[in-house]
This record gives structure tokens, sequence and C-alpha cells, in this order.
């Protein structure tokens, strides 16, 4: 199985392709084949070991995981015997940085406990697999400090990027009085 992974911090050029074992489910484990990943400010900092907060959680001198990836989306291939959320077959997207920071390869065994949702049938796996950190962050910045009305003016500080265009959108949401509840 391929995978993108990197041996040491630094810049883009200690990234490459490489074939690593399989992954086995068991357990209450699943097993997704990936379609669709998309990169974030936290697999940058994954790849360059800064700011130094990343070192401490991933290894002060060199990384303790090779892989490298969180944000995906993909189809269950297998369950572990054990496991009932999700069933072979099921078109599934998430967040992975915490369950499994490794998702840049064919595929990935996480627990079916991990932060993973089914796809929409109307929402391709491209845009399923931008909306996990990027969805998270937008809707933290909208309701963490206070919620924001309708009547609020609102300065998105770094509109162009993920997180801001989804906060963005969110933002037109609530002025034209559409519901967000689904997003």
């Amino acid at each position: 199985m391929r995978a993108v992974v990197r041996d040491r911090y630094g810049d883009a050029g200690v990234v490459r392709i490489a074939e690593i074992p399989e992954p086995r489910v068991s357990g209450t484990e699943v097993k997704i084949g990936m379609r669709a990943v998309s990169l974030n400010g936290s697999d940058w900092e994954a790849v360059t070991g800064r700011p130094a907060y990343v070192r401490v959680t991933n290894g002060l001198r060199r990384p303790r995981n090779r892989q490298l990836g969180s944000d995906i989306a993909g189809v269950i291939e297998a369950v572990g015997p054990e496991a009932r959320r999700f069933a072979v077959g099921d078109v599934v997207f998430g967040d992975l940085l915490f369950s499994a920071p490794r998702c840049l390869s064919d595929a990935v065994v996480v627990e079916e406990s991990a932060p993973l949702a089914r796809v929409p049938h109307d929402v391709s796996l491209t845009d399923a697999a931008c909306l996990p950190q990027a969805g998270i962050l937008a809707r933290q910045s909208l309701d963490e400090v206070r919620p924001v009305t309708s009547e609020d003016r609102v300065l998105v500080i770094g509109g162009g990027g993920g997180a801001g265009t989804l906060t963005i959108q969110l933002l037109r949401q609530k002025r034209f009085g559409r519901s967000t509840d689904a997003v």
C-alpha cells in the first residue's frame, strides 16, 4: 500500500511516497479506502515540526509517526467483528487528526468511534474531505466567545482560506435567515 511519509522534520523535500504494510481490522475497527483527502495547516506543521508545540506531541527530534494526513473521505472496505456503527460500502468523511493522523495513504484503519460521519448523497467526496477541520474552526469562530446574530458586523481575517471561506458562508446564512443547523 502507498502512503505519504516523512522520516524527519523539514521542508517539502522531506516528504515522499513509500510502500507500507496493508492495515488489518480487528475488534471495533473499520478500514477506510481513501477517495479524497485535504491538507490543512496542521499537516504543514507536522512536516516542519513548527511551531514548537508540534514536537511535544509528535516527537522532539524526529516524528514518532512517519505518515501524514487527517481530513478524509472514503469508503468502508472492512469492519472488525465487533463493529456495528458502519458497514462495508458506507461512504464516510471525518477529521482523524487525533484518531489516525496517517490518512495520506491508500487506506487507514480506525476505531469506529472516531469522528466519522456518512457523506450525504448530494455532497462529492472531494467536498466532504475539505470540510472537517475547516468546518469545525468556522463553527467555533462564530459560537465560541458569544453567538453571532444576524445583526452583527463581522470581520473575517483569512477569508480566503478553508475556515475563512466557510465562516463567510455561515455568516451569509445567518444574515439571510437560512438555518445552519445542518452544517
